[in-house]
């Protein structure tokens, strides 16, 4: 039980068994929910961290490049890292979210919270909440919703205006989000998810690089069947075989043939050998 050890409990949630729904790491969910292949493991890439789980992220991990929820954020810069975070306010309601990359206005659950947040000025604003529904355009109030930021150690951060354990649903759920998380992680890293797509709810994806060539899992775990669903690749390959499915390469995108409901597929894309 080390991992509560020092843990504030929420605000509100003092009397309730909060501590239980830390037990499963809400990054991974969140994660999946976008269609974004994890790894459980210390790597090469960008990391994810919400809440408490962020007590202990070396330097390192930073200038590759963290995603994190105001809490996580938090927690750093009370340890002394600069993460472009600058006050934050109260929780309010945060149904309704601007993507400007999107031209999409998102409407999400109406119980979902948000935290008013002031960042630094060299921060690149992604998304805003909007107070004020459907009257956005005659000037309604807005506040970050997701920002980046470069620190001048290096680190590079990616964040929240959420809490990504007590913030309620509809976070995660919705196109924009997971274009916006893939858009994130190639601003982190200097490139793009090994694979990513986007367009179908509960499309789960694994994936396995060797030199030349990368394996990709689908897993379909929705109620509808995915039609005719493309998936982008981190780079252009010259082959690909498909497994339980028809494949198509197309540069760097692989569309596929239906994948019904509750099923899986799976490809392989190779490079052509170097002569």
């Amino acid at each position: 039980m080390r991992k509560f050890a020092g843990m504030t409990a929420p605000e509100g949630r003092s009397d309730t068994p909060w501590h239980l729904a830390t037990l499963v790491p809400a990054a991974g969910a969140f994660l999946a929910d976008c269609g974004v292949p994890t790894a459980y493991e210390d790597g090469d890439g960008v990391t994810i961290a919400f809440g408490d789980n962020v007590r202990g992220l070396a330097p390192e991990a930073m200038r590759r490049g963290v995603i994190l929820d105001v809490p996580a954020a938090q927690i750093l810069a009370d340890s002394g890292v600069d993460v472009g975070l600058r006050k934050v306010g109260a929780r309010f309601k945060a149904a309704d979210e601007w993507f400007d990359a999107e031209k999409a206005f998102v409407h999400a659950s109406p119980s979902f919270e948000g935290f008013r947040i002031s960042v630094d000025e060299k921060a690149v604003v992604d998304s805003e909440f909007v107070l004020g529904g459907l009257d956005f355009t005659i000037g309604a109030e807005r506040t970050p919703a997701v920002y980046f930021y470069a620190n001048a150690d290096g680190g590079r951060f990616m964040v929240y205006a959420f809490d990504g354990y007590f913030s309620g649903p509809g976070k995660s759920r919705g196109m924009a989000r997971a274009r916006q998380v893939s858009r994130g992680v190639k601003w982190l890293s200097g490139k793009p998810l090994p694979a990513f797509t986007s367009g179908n709810p509960d499309v789960y994806l694994l994936a396995k690089k060797s030199a030349d060539a990368m394996a990709i899992g689908v897993w379909n775990l929705f109620a509808d069947e995915m039609l005719d669903p493309v998936v982008e690749l981190d780079a252009a390959y010259d082959g690909v075989t498909g497994v339980g499915c028809d494949a198509t390469l197309v540069g760097n995108r692989v569309k596929l043939g239906r994948v019904s409901a509750f099923s899986f597929a799976a490809f392989e894309v190779r490079k052509a050998p170097v002569r």
